[in-house]
């Protein structure tokens, strides 16, 4: 299953975690916190693990990759996997990686920032031209209007300090309520080692979508239709086989073609 993944020709992992809720016992915060690799196009969870708290999903994340063959796949993860430990696994491993970049990591934010200020101009100097594609999405769905835009740069003259790095990206995210017209904005940074001729702007854009689907989409079929925050469980044991059962359900029905009606199928 390592080697092939039963077949499937994703090369795009994606690396999240998430606490059932229905674990945490009365008067305590934490409960049982599962550590997940997804074949995100595919909706195929390849392994999980359980850890201690949220807290210990760096160290985590690490153990994960062991159980991976990641060969030519591009590993993407949230700001807290954003480690030079977990880079130098991946590119180790023969694979890529695309991450988020946080406060967590406050000189790697700032030095990936610097590419997207706008030069500051003084008469008599010339400033160069850095560069750069960018790509866009919309759609609209679920009552709202949603409009992406990714803007990539190459770090061909390695400016920031980190292992395999070759491209930084900016992702500007508006979205519109249409009941209520409330707008909001986000803009968030990240970096890939994946060079300008394996991915340009439009393929990053499409990765992060994939990326932010496990939470729109997994999490969602898992908490929702599935009700698993809402199943109370005291055994961490048992918490975990019912995750790994709930994985295969919504893999079989997405794969039969019977998504639509897998609510009214569990229920």
């Amino acid at each position: 299953m390592n080697l092939s993944y039963g077949g499937q020709s994703s090369v795009f992992i994606c690396i999240d975690g998430k606490t059932m809720r229905g674990t945490i016992p009365k008067g305590y915060t934490q409960g049982v916190h599962l550590l997940s690799a997804f074949l995100a196009e595919d909706g195929i969870v390849l392994k999980q693990v359980a850890v201690e708290s949220k807290e210990n999903e760096i160290s985590a994340g690490v153990l994960l990759l062991d159980e991976l063959y990641l060969k030519d796949k591009v590993v993407c993860a949230d700001a807290m996997q954003t480690q030079r430990a977990f880079c130098v696994q991946i590119l180790s491993s023969g694979g890529d990686y695309l991450l988020f970049a946080n406060k967590n990591q406050p000189k790697l934010l700032a030095d990936i920032e610097q590419f997207f200020v706008p030069p500051r101009r003084a008469s008599g100097w010339h400033i160069p031209h850095i560069p750069r594609t960018v790509a866009t999405c919309s759609n609209k769905s679920h009552g709202r209007i949603e409009r992406r835009t990714l803007t990539l740069i190459s770090d061909e003259n390695q400016f920031v300090d980190w292992p395999g790095l070759k491209q930084v990206f900016k992702l500007e995210r508006y979205t519109k309520k249409l009941t209520t017209g409330v707008e909001t904005s986000e803009i968030v940074y990240a970096l890939t080692s994946c060079s300008p001729n394996k991915a340009d702007a439009a393929q990053v854009l499409d990765w992060t979508r994939l990326y932010w689907q496990i939470e729109n989409g997994v999490h969602h079929r898992r908490d929702v239709t599935l009700q698993e925050d809402g199943t109370r469980v005291s055994k961490p044991q048992l918490a975990q086989a019912i995750s790994i059962i709930n994985n295969f359900v919504i893999l079989w029905f997405s794969v039969t073609g019977t998504e639509k009606r897998m609510k009214e199928k569990v229920c």
